[in-house]
């Protein structure tokens, strides 16, 4: 009956076999959203809270901004959202070849 059951299940939501921790963190880039990346990765359990940092910081690059929850943005502290904010702008003056 397992088998029948995976075998109907969209491959997307399947984790990869035998990936290790990173492996199945980037599997979870074959989602269609922030949030559907970054709760499919804490879901995983492990490390979650770095992975999930990790993650969340390059489904952020993937996604975009706006693909950011306004909730999950307003939950934050002001000095939390504050420096993310520094930090995202220090990091594209990085790549543009500037100094932050």
């Amino acid at each position: 009956m397992a088998g029948s059951l995976l075998a109907r299940a969209d491959a997307r939501h399947r984790p990869p076999a035998r990936t290790g921790a990173f492996g199945q963190r980037m599997y979870s880039f074959g989602t269609i959203s922030f949030e559907e990346c970054l709760i499919d990765t804490v879901s995983r359990g492990g490390d979650a809270d770095t992975t999930g940092a990790i993650v969340g910081m390059l489904a952020g690059a993937r996604y975009g901004k706006e693909a950011i929850l306004r909730r999950w943005l307003k939950a934050l502290e002001e000095s939390t959202h504050d420096a993310c904010e520094t930090q995202a702008a220090a990091l594209l003056a990085l790549a543009d070849g500037k100094a932050a």
